[in-house]
């Protein structure tokens, strides 16, 4: 046997020239750790922590906020695309090139498995309805949470109290004063607020109910238990709802949706000349002005109303009743012109070319806002919303017919037993095959649905908006909290939880069983439209 031995001097030798082969040679197991943006560490930092995010502004900077802190991304730091309407771009990666790729073209990031999230690099961050996301470079996905079931304020609800000398009608105003009390200070620093009103009725069937809905003005503009100022406001009895809250559900969804304008409210309690009347929901009434329909004097605010009980008004092509709410008074010219507006758009959506983007429906409306109405109208199967009632409309010079805002839900979700042939459940089609006058297969989203291109965006929409519709029985829940034993005096003064309301589907015997009736039809609708329009 040989024997070698190596001396102290000749081993470092051999250790130095071992370095200057290792400074000359990559080892091919030594991974390259890519560049990171500027705030990628700080954004890994927060979701690590588990704040969850709560908003995006991405004007002039793009500024996050999150429970507890706010991020402004820095100046040429890591991207962030606005995605709440608009669908993100589709992420996928290569196994021959090991590169990422956004909606099929190479992003110039590898596909890096082993690494870290610290040391991994973001791909593609974006924000859609309710979530951040970020995409890295490891093929993680972080989705910062956002969905928590909200936690009920403890206040006494708000007291409304009304004086006035007369009957009130819904023909003609009254006098009175009002004094809105918020004890608690929860909408506002002002804790009491006194004003003279003038005062009548509203509402078309719910007037014959004994617990009437109001409207009311005042005199000069006035802000409202923190709701911005305004001259108009409205009084929603909610007597055949006995949830109490249909219309606010519904407000929910338009916020979600992201309507134009959404109608403010807040839960009150009411007293007319000292006595007491019941929970209402004070609610925005509908006014053209910089806080509500903000459009032009001469642009055009209309409603689809099957009463027809405004002074200008006409039927389109296909019955669909209209009635012109701006301008106030119009000229022949201006009826005229309504007219032609409507009219165009059931010629072109009822024409050949239908379909055409240049030439069919989509070159008069704004089609991302009829997908938008459909959605919630389906949703909440309301038995108004086929093209019938409380359907509201504008046209700018600037932009085409749109929906711009929601109204009136108080028969919606299992709360009207007159659909044709029992269709009162949470189950089947109303808003897409039936039109005006519950005709099946007519109307303008029958016609709407023969359009693949349509019925694409309703996919598309339902897709990014689906997470968000899931949180409405929370917030029912959070609505209940909040009113607290308030509707246990309504009941009192009104004692209608054991017996049939026009038009009740269900009669349940409590107060706790209606909010319960209320989610449970909700969710069902919610689930089996998502079923089938996942599959369109």
């Amino acid at each position: 046997m040989i024997k070698r031995v190596f001396s102290i001097s000749s081993i470092i030798i051999l250790a130095a020239a071992m370095l200057v082969l290792a400074g000359c040679h990559k080892d091919d197991d030594v991974m390259e750790l890519p560049k990171q943006p500027a705030g990628y560490q700080e954004l890994l930092s927060i979701y690590n922590s588990g704040a969850r995010f709560l908003s995006a502004e991405f004007s002039p900077n793009v500024t996050l906020t999150f429970e507890g802190q706010t991020f402004t991304v820095p100046t040429g730091g890591i991207k962030i695309e606005d995605c709440r309407n608009q669908s993100p771009k589709v992420v996928s990666f290569s196994s021959d090139t090991k590169m990422w790729y956004l909606n099929g073209i190479q992003s110039g990031y590898k596909y890096q498995e082993t690494l870290s999230n610290e040391q991994a690099t973001s791909v593609y961050c974006y924000v859609d309805g309710n979530t951040l996301h970020l995409h890295i470079s490891n093929g993680n996905v972080l989705d910062f949470p956002f969905i928590e079931k909200p936690k009920p304020r403890q206040f006494r609800v708000p007291i409304v109290r009304i004086t006035e000398n007369g009957e009130i009608t819904k023909e003609t105003y009254l006098p009175g004063t009002i004094k809105i009390e918020d004890p608690d200070g929860i909408y506002s620093e002002q804790t009491s607020f006194s004003a003279p009103i003038q005062i009548k009725g509203r509402g078309n069937s719910t007037w014959g109910m004994p617990k009437k809905p109001y409207k009311f003005k005042f005199e000069e503009k006035a802000e409202v238990l923190g709701m911005p100022s305004n001259k108009k406001w409205v009084l929603l009895a909610n007597y055949a709802d006995k949830s109490l809250m249909r219309n606010n559900v519904g407000m929910e969804l338009s916020r979600l949706l992201g309507f134009k304008w959404t109608p403010r409210s807040r839960n009150v309690e009411v007293y007319l000349n000292g006595s007491y009347i019941g929970v209402y929901t004070l609610f925005e009434d509908k006014s053209i002005g910089k806080n509500r329909i903000n459009i032009k004097d001469d642009e055009y605010y209309l409603e689809i109303e099957q009463n027809m009980d405004e002074d200008y008004k006409f039927y389109s092509i296909k019955g669909v009743p209209i009635q012109v709410l701006n301008p106030e008074v119009p000229t022949e010219e201006q009826m005229a012109e309504a007219k032609s507006i409507v009219n165009g758009f059931e010629e072109a959506l009822y024409g050949t070319n239908f379909k055409d983007p240049e030439k069919g429906d989509a070159a008069h409306i704004n089609v991302d806002s009829f997908v938008d109405n459909y959605i919630i109208q389906e949703l909440v199967k309301n038995i108004d919303g086929n093209i019938r009632k409380s359907s509201f409309l504008v046209k700018t010079k600037s932009e085409k017919l749109e929906f711009y805002h929601q109204w009136d839900f108080d028969l919606t979700l299992g709360n009207a037993d007159y659909f044709p042939n029992g269709n009162n459940g949470p189950t089947g089609w109303w808003i897409r095959d039936y039109g005006t006058n519950s005709i099946k297969n007519t109307g303008w989203y029958y016609r709407l649905f023969q359009d693949p291109a349509f019925v694409e965006k309703v996919k598309n929409r339902w897709n990014e908006v689906y997470d968000s519709l899931k949180t409405i029985p929370d917030y029912i829940d959070l609505n209940v909290a909040e009113l607290g034993d308030a509707p246990a005096r309504n009941f009192k003064k009104w004692n209608i939880l054991g017996i049939y309301v026009w038009p009740n589907v269900k009669v349940t015997g409590s107060y706790d069983k209606e909010v319960e009736y209320l989610k449970s039809f909700y969710t069902e609708r919610l689930e089996w439209l998502n079923v089938r329009i996942s599959n369109f």
